[in-house]
C-alpha cells in the first residue's frame, strides 16, 4: 500500500515540468490566437507583445508557489457583493494544487490581511521556478494605476481608494523580489455585479475608471492576464464561477499529456468570447524576455524521469530529514479520500446487488410453488413434479437498476452528463414502479440524479431531488436515522456550494445531533459531521468556531481508529490547514509532519 501511495505522490510531482529553448513568438495580430486584445491595443495605442512563446519541452524540478485571494462579501453599498468570487478562489486553488502548486489562500480579506498574505507569499516564493498570483474581486484603475479592493473600503474619493486599497504593483514586486523565474498574475477583477447588466460597465465614478489599465512597464519573465480588456468591466457570472474563471477552469480541465500556459489562456479566451457573444475578451501581456512556454503538465517521458527522481528523493529523505513537500501530501490525501469514497460506493452497490438477487430468487421460488399448485389442481392424476420456468431479468427488473447506475456512474466520471442523466432517470423510474415512490432505495436514486445536477451547477433541480429524498427517509426511516443524517449532509453541501451558509449550518448541526444521539459522541461518523461543520466555518474564515470542532474530530479518530490510521492523518491535515490559513505556521508544521509520518513512513 505504501508503495502505491509513494507512486501516486511521485506521479503528482511529475507535473512539475516545463520547457526551455528559443522559438519565434507568434505575431500579435495572429487570427488564430483570440487571447490577444486588439481593442485594448487600439485604445492604448501601444503594441503589446504576446507571450509566452512555446518552445521544446524540458523538465523543471523547481517549486511552484501560488497565492489565491477571493473577495466577495463586501459590506459597503459602494462595492456590491459578488456572487461567486469566493467560489472562484476556492476552485482555482484546488486546480492549482492538482498541478503541483503550493497554494496560499485568503478569502474576504481586509487591507492588513491582504498585505500580510502577499508578504507571506513573497517569502514562500523565494527562488521558486514559478510564482502565480490569482485575484477574484473588485478592482479599479486610478490615474492609470491598478488597485485591488479589500474588505472595508467605503469612501469613493480617488485619494481614499488609493490609500485603502492594494496597488497591483505590490504582489508583482513581491514575485520579482523573490527571484522567481516565471511570474504569472491572473486577475478576474473589475467586475460588474448588477443582475441583467453584466456588460454595461457600471463601475465608473469621478476619478475612478472602469477596468484595469494596460501594463506600461513589465518585469522580465512576467505574464499578466486580465479577465477583460483594459478599461472594460468583466462579467461576474450567474453560476458558481465568474465568466472568465469558468473559462479558465474549462481550459485547466483538459486531459492532455502536455498542457502549456499558452494553450490554457488561448482556450479560456475562446470560451469566454463564445459565451459572451464577443462582448468580453480576456487580455494577456507577456514579455518577449520569457522565451519559454510554461507547461502545467509534462510529457510521459518527463513523468517517468520524475518518478525515478522522486524515488531517489524519498530514499534520501528517510536518512536525512522529513519530506518538506506538504502541498503534494495534501493533494495525495485528497485522492486517497476520493478512492475510499469510491470503494465504499462500490461496496454498497455490491451489497445491494446481493440483496436484490436474494429477493429475486425468493420471488421466483414463490412463483414456481404457485405454478406447481395450479398444475396439481388442473391435473390431479399427474404425479411428477412440474418443472418451473426459468426466471428472466426484464428491462424493469431491480437487477437492471444496478447495471444502469454503474454505467451512469462511469459516464458521470467522464463528464458525459447527458448519457448519465438518461440512465439515472431510468433507474429511478424502475424503483418507483417496482418498490414505490417512498421506498428508501428510491431515495438513493434521487440522490444519484441530484448529485449529477449539482456537479453541473444545476442547483434548483438538485435541491428538489435532495429534499424529496430527505422527506422519504424521514417518513420511512424516521427523523433520527443515520441515513436521514446523510440526506441532511447532501442538502447542506448543496447550500454551502451556493454560499448559503446559514441554511447549510442548520442542516449540518441537525445531522451532527442525530449521529451523536444514535451512534454516540465518539463514533467515527460523528467525527465526519464535526469536520463538515468545521469546513463550513473555515470557508467563512470563522477560525475560532472551526478549531474546536477539528480538534474534537481528531481526538475521536485517534481514540476510535488509532493514532496511525489514514483518517487520523486526514484530521491532522485539516487542523494544520486551519492554522496555515491564519499564518500560525509553528502550529501547522508539526501537524503536517505527523500526518506525513502516518501516510508515508
Amino acid at each position: 500500500m505504501h508503495k502505491y501511495l509513494t507512486l501516486l505522490l511521485s506521479i503528482l510531482l511529475a507535473i512539475l515540468s516545463g520547457c526551455a529553448g528559443n522559438t519565434q513568438q507568434p505575431a500579435v495580430n495572429a487570427p488564430s490566437n483570440p487571447v490577444i486584445n486588439n481593442a485594448a491595443r487600439t485604445a492604448s495605442s501601444i503594441e503589446q507583445p504576446r507571450g509566452p512563446a512555446g518552445v521544446s519541452n524540458r523538465i523543471i524540478n523547481g517549486r511552484r508557489v501560488a497565492l489565491v485571494i477571493g473577495n466577495a462579501n463586501y459590506t459597503d453599498p459602494a462595492w456590491p457583493r459578488l456572487r461567486n468570487a469566493v467560489n472562484d478562489a476556492n476552485d482555482i486553488a484546488q486546480d492549482l494544487q492538482r498541478f503541483g502548486f503550493e497554494v496560499l489562500k485568503g478569502l474576504d480579506l481586509n487591507k492588513q490581511q491582504m498585505s500580510e498574505k502577499i508578504a507571506a507569499f513573497g517569502r514562500k516564493a523565494g527562488n521558486a521556478e514559478v510564482a502565480l498570483f490569482y485575484y477574484a474581486g473588485h478592482g479599479v484603475q486610478i490615474k492609470n494605476r491598478n488597485y485591488l479592493i479589500p474588505m472595508g473600503v467605503s469612501n469613493l474619493s480617488p485619494s481614499y481608494v488609493e490609500a485603502e486599497s492594494i496597488n497591483l504593483s505590490f504582489p508583482l514586486n513581491e514575485m520579482d523580489d523573490a527571484n522567481s523565474k516565471i511570474k504569472i498574475a491572473i486577475l478576474d477583477a473589475c467586475r460588474t455585479s448588477v443582475p441583467g447588466s453584466a456588460f454595461r460597465g457600471g463601475l465608473s465614478r469621478s476619478g475612478v475608471k472602469d477596468g484595469f489599465a494596460a501594463p506600461d512597464a513589465m518585469v522580465a519573465g512576467t505574464v499578466i492576464v486580465y479577465a477583460s480588456a483594459p478599461g472594460k468591466a468583466a462579467a461576474d457570472g450567474t453560476g458558481r464561477n465568474g465568466l472568465f474563471t469558468e473559462g479558465l477552469r474549462v481550459a485547466l480541465a483538459q486531459k492532455k499529456a502536455n498542457l502549456s500556459l499558452d494553450e490554457v489562456l488561448t482556450t479560456a479566451s475562446r470560451w469566454v468570447e463564445q459565451k459572451s457573444a464577443g462582448r468580453q475578451t480576456p487580455y494577456v501581456n507577456g514579455p518577449q524576455t520569457l522565451k519559454a512556454d510554461f507547461y502545467l503538465a509534462g510529457s510521459a517521458a518527463a513523468e517517468a524521469q520524475q518518478v525515478e527522481l522522486e524515488r531517489q528523493r524519498v530514499e534520501a529523505a528517510k536518512i536525512a530529514k522529513p519530506d518538506p513537500r506538504i502541498a503534494e501530501l495534501e493533494a495525495r490525501l485528497a485522492r486517497e479520500r476520493q478512492q475510499r469514497e469510491q470503494e465504499a460506493a462500490r461496496r454498497r452497490a455490491a451489497e445491494e446487488k446481493v440483496r436484490q438477487a436474494q429477493a429475486a430468487k425468493l420471488a421466483a421460488e414463490r412463483r414456481a410453488e404457485a405454478a406447481r399448485k395450479a398444475a396439481a389442481v388442473q391435473q390431479p392424476t399427474l404425479r411428477s413434479k412440474p418443472v418451473p420456468r426459468p426466471v428472466t431479468v426484464t428491462r424493469n427488473h431491480l437487477d437492471t437498476v444496478t447495471s444502469l447506475n454503474n454505467q451512469a456512474d462511469l459516464y458521470r466520471t467522464q463528464s458525459q452528463y447527458i448519457k448519465a442523466e438518461i440512465l439515472y432517470k431510468r433507474a429511478l423510474a424502475i424503483r418507483e414502479q417496482v418498490l414505490g415512490p417512498n421506498h428508501p432505495d428510491t431515495a438513493d436514486s434521487l440522490d444519484n440524479l441530484a448529485e449529477l445536477y449539482r456537479t453541473q451547477s444545476q442547483y434548483i433541480k438538485a435541491e428538489i431531488l435532495y429534499k424529496r429524498a430527505l422527506a422519504i427517509r424521514e417518513q420511512v426511516l424516521g427523523p433520527n436515522h443515520p441515513n436521514t443524517a446523510d440526506s441532511l449532509d447532501n442538502l447542506a453541501e448543496l447550500y454551502r456550494t451556493q454560499s448559503q451558509y446559514i441554511k447549510a449550518e442548520i442542516l449540518y448541526k441537525r445531522a451532527l445531533a442525530i449521529r451523536e444521539q444514535v451512534l454516540g459522541p465518539n463514533h467515527p461518523n460523528t467525527a465526519d459531521s464535526l469536520d463538515n461543520l468545521a469546513e463550513l466555518y473555515r470557508t467563512q474564515s470563522q477560525y475560532i468556531k472551526a478549531e474546536p470542532l477539528y480538534k474534537r474530530a481528531l481526538a475521536i479518530r485517534e481514540q476510535a481508529l488509532g493514532p496511525n490510521h489514514p483518517n487520523t492523518a486526514d484530521s491532522l491535515n485539516k487542523l494544520a490547514r486551519l492554522y496555515d490559513a491564519q499564518g500560525q505556521y509553528a502550529k501547522a508544521k508539526p501537524l503536517y509532519k505527523k500526518a506525513l509520518s502516518i501516510t508515508a513512513p
